[in-house]
């Protein structure tokens, strides 16, 4: 039986190229994610360290 996965990847029911093009895709896009969402988080740290407050 077939289980789709936690990141809603369709189901694999024998090798297909298709489906093997769109997971690959689908994982590629989940890294870019990541690096970006990582990167972005670098820059606000960045940001907030050289900040100062005025009063």
């Amino acid at each position: 039986m077939c289980r789709k996965l936690l990141h809603k990847l369709p189901c694999q029911h024998g090798s297909s190229a298709g489906k093997g093009t769109r997971r690959n895709l689908h994982n590629d896009l989940l890294v870019a994610a990541d690096s970006i969402t990582n990167t972005m988080s670098s820059l606000v740290k960045e940001l907030h360290s050289g900040e100062r407050v005025k009063l």
